[in-house]
């Protein structure tokens, strides 16, 4: 098939497309002394229409002797709204403003400063932290860049500030945006050894769901392939579909691959289209790079939106005709928090290797600091290539080799050429991947992710098929709770998730628990029933708190990290070692194991709180759980007030709570004992979703049948203590009055919650109601 694709610009239900075939006298590049930093607004793929707060930090790199600038944002206010705007410290007087002209649609953020003197930031500094709301659809937050001066960086050389190169502009001006989706990941092929003569190289792509329109450039080497001017389509696009071949930069060239139509998603590999070309000496290398400037390389949804694809990298991955590959791989090692990074030939190398450059990133996630350590190279030449570093919301350390390294390696054969492990302090996990760069992503710079062939004069391409890798540092547990508790299903119900209370972000920042962790979710995960707190602690009395982590309680007990899938992770333990492990619900009693465990376990020796009690949870009198049927125990109900007993009657009792949460909701006047409220609320003890006085299946039932339970004789004033000694603030029962706080923090030691009286009962009357 041969298509002739002239100049023309098409306008495609309200997106503009140029097919810009004369576009590229903008790569001719004004050479100046310095560069102007490079500015990157964060994007969001995973927005919730109504989001109100959606956090975009606007990070700097190269941020080097500033004295003044001027950077203009621009973004349709139908489908993003700007909330709210803070500046960096360093920058005294910088001004956020927003304006929006009446009638117009369009948004616009001006940041203007103008420094006393210049002043530097570190890579990954955050310039400013913006707060939007998110309506539909996709907001690009896009620099104005080509509006004159709108967008432009400034030095004091004497007392006189000079401009400085900002050109070509799309290099140092990253768009952000937010969206509930973003673009198709786009595949050009690695073709390791072809035969002189014709070759077909497919386009592919994941996550091509509901796409109206596409723009997509390619680039070659002419020297090493020809184009046939010979394509073939998947046959579910339109005739719109245009394939064309235009010259590049320098002595590259580039294909152009152009589709609009209604709406259509392909299956995840699907061929976009096979291009055909002529491969015209046997061993040469050629590179299949996507060449992005911003609208070069683009999809659009059947509206005409423009869907994110930055960075370029995550989005468009390219390919190679001619070279030889292998794999990098991130394994994980035997032990927690230990790695080995591999290489695969694809084809057996004899040879001596050089030029190796990889890199290893992962999240710089909140209350919570990972760096890599204990290194070792079997790669004598192989080194880290300075320090670790911070650049858009994650961590890099990048690794080069300095000398060749010869090696005898079959097809196939995994090859360790270095390990390390993490150390890590605070909360959260670490997923760690390789990428082809160091951590400047900025196209054409540090791109040499390869190795050299040097005895046989060709460079062999290192691809990646190591996409995450989690820390091994995982605890797993199974836990039931006895509110949510059906004995029918022999689960626990999910009635708050499935009513939406359950909400996004953990509930254990405030009393008793005090809890600063980040954790959160933007869904529900199948099977949620809600937010449970683990503490690892140590110590011959278990009162030494190492660490803390929110998880998800899943209704078959299992608890999880924020995915609904991995295990918690926590990097504040020392592999091998054995500690002692809590659970908090926020109105459960906690459970604490009744001995220490070695961590981290595993799946198939995760430890179950379910089974038998007798040495499988810490009590002092065997009453640390509650039997939910035959063989099943969970963690005992009712504990509302949080402070670690359980009161039927009497000042600070557990089940007037109940009465005051719904007449707090309903006026005191009109609030009946009959009345229910629905929601999250602690006073729902049986987790059902609805906080109920009087009737069936009311909330105060479960805290007299557990103090009848636990206690003997049982009173209308009798208290069940808990068994797991707590370290956090309690609620005061002595003189004071009721709901008062005693903010003395403490940890019980063991010894002290064996009491003369068995820790049953405190019986003040004898009013029995057995």
């Amino acid at each position: 098939m041969k298509v002739t694709l002239t100049t023309c610009l098409t306008k495609i239900k309200g997106m503009v497309f140029l097919f810009p075939f004369l576009f590229f006298c903008m790569l001719s590049i004004p050479l100046f002394a310095i560069d102007a930093p490079i500015i990157t607004a964060a994007r969001v793929t995973n927005a919730i229409a109504g989001t109100s707060s959606v956090p975009i930090p606007i990070t700097v790199s190269n941020f080097n002797n500033i004295g003044q600038f001027t950077l203009t944002m621009k973004f349709d206010t139908t489908k993003v709204r700007f909330v709210s705007a803070s500046s960096n410290p360093s920058l005294s007087g910088m001004n956020v403003t927003y304006s929006s002209p009446a009638g117009n649609t369009q948004g616009k953020l001006v940041f203007t400063w103008t420094g006393v003197s210049n002043v530097s930031l570190t890579d990954g500094s955050t310039l400013a932290n913006l707060t939007f709301s998110y309506v539909t659809s996709t907001g690009i937050l896009s620099w104005a860049y080509t509006y004159g001066s709108v967008c432009q960086y400034k030095t004091y050389l004497g007392s006189t500030l000079t401009s400085l190169n900002d050109s070509p502009q799309y290099l140092f001006y990253n768009n952000g945006g937010i969206s509930n989706r973003g673009a198709p990941i786009t595949y050009a092929p690695n073709i390791s050894s072809p035969s002189v003569g014709t070759i077909s190289v497919p386009i592919t792509a994941n996550g091509f769901s509901t796409i109206g329109a596409m723009t997509l450039y390619l680039e070659y080497d002419p020297a090493v392939i020809t184009y046939q001017n010979s394509f073939v389509k998947n046959p579910l696009f339109s005739s719109s579909f245009q394939v064309g071949d235009i010259a590049g930069s320098g002595t590259k060239r580039l294909i152009v691959i152009q589709w609009y139509g209604n709406s259509l998603t392909l299956a995840n590999g699907a061929t976009l289209c096979t291009l055909n070309f002529n491969y015209l000496t046997a061993g040469a290398p050629c590179t299949l790079n996507w060449y992005d400037n911003g609208p070069s390389c683009e999809y659009a949804d059947p509206s005409g939106n423009v869907l994110i694809d930055m960075s370029t990298l995550d989005y468009f991955k390219n390919g190679s005709v001619g070279i030889p590959l292998v794999n990098i791989l991130l394994r994980k090692g035997s032990n927690c928090g230990e790695f080995n990074v591999n290489l695969k030939p694809m084809a057996k190398i004899t040879a001596n290797l050089t030029k190796l450059t990889f890199t290893v990133k992962w999240a710089a996630t909140a209350y919570s600091d990972v760096q890599l350590k204990d290194i070792v190279t079997t790669w004598s030449g192989l080194q880290q290539i300075g320090s670790r570093v911070l650049y858009g919301g994650y961590y890099f350390v990048t690794f080069r080799s300095t000398t060749t390294y010869a090696v005898n390696w079959l097809a196939n054969s995994e090859n360790t050429i270095m390990t390390f492990r993490h150390q890590g302090i605070g909360e959260g996990s670490s997923d760690f991947v390789i990428i082809p760069t160091d951590y400047n992503t900025v196209a054409g710079l540090n791109s040499a992710f390869s190795i050299e062939e040097i005895s046989v004069n060709n460079t062999g391409s290192i691809t990646n098929d190591a996409n995450s890798v989690s820390l091994n540092c995982g605890l797993y547990l199974k836990d039931f709770l006895q509110g949510p508790y059906d004995t029918l299903t022999h689960q626990m119900n999910n009635s708050l998730a499935v009513n939406n209370f359950v909400p996004l972000t953990h509930p254990y920042n405030n009393f008793p628990w005090f809890y600063s962790g980040a954790e959160h979710i933007s869904a529900y995960p199948s099977g949620l029933v809600d937010w449970v707190l683990v503490e690892i602690r140590s110590g011959s009395a278990a009162n030494t708190v190492l660490g803390r982590r929110a998880g998800l309680l899943k209704t078959d007990g299992e608890i999880t990290d924020t995915n609904g899938i991995s295990p918690l992770v926590f990097h504040t333990f020392t592999p091998g070692n054995s500690y002692y492990v809590v659970v908090y619900h926020r109105s459960h009693f906690p459970v604490m194991t009744a001995n220490t465990m070695i961590l981290p376990n595993t799946n198939s020796a995760k430890h179950d709180f379910t089974l038998d009690p007798t040495t499988n949870v810490y009590s002092t009198s065997n009453e640390g759980v509650v039997s939910l049927e035959s063989g099943i125990y969970g963690q005992i109900s009712g504990d509302i007030n949080g402070d670690n007993k359980l009161k039927y009657s009497d000042i600070s009792n557990d089940r007037d709570l109940i009465m005051s949460k719904i007449s707090s909701v309903f006026l005191p006047a009109t609030a009946l004992v009959n009345s229910t409220i629905s929601g999250y609320y602690i006073e729902d003890v049986n987790m059902d979703g609805i906080v109920k006085y009087s009737g069936a299946k009311n909330d105060q039932a479960l805290i007299i049948s557990n103090i009848d339970a636990f206690t003997n004789p049982t009173t209308l004033i009798s208290i069940y203590q808990g068994q797991v000694p707590v370290g956090y603030a309690t609620k005061s029962v002595g003189t004071t009055t009721e709901g008062n706080l005693h903010q003395e923090s403490f940890l019980i030691n063991k010894s002290v919650l064996k009491p003369s009286l068995g820790n049953k009962a405190i019986i003040e009357h004898p009013i029995i109601v057995k």
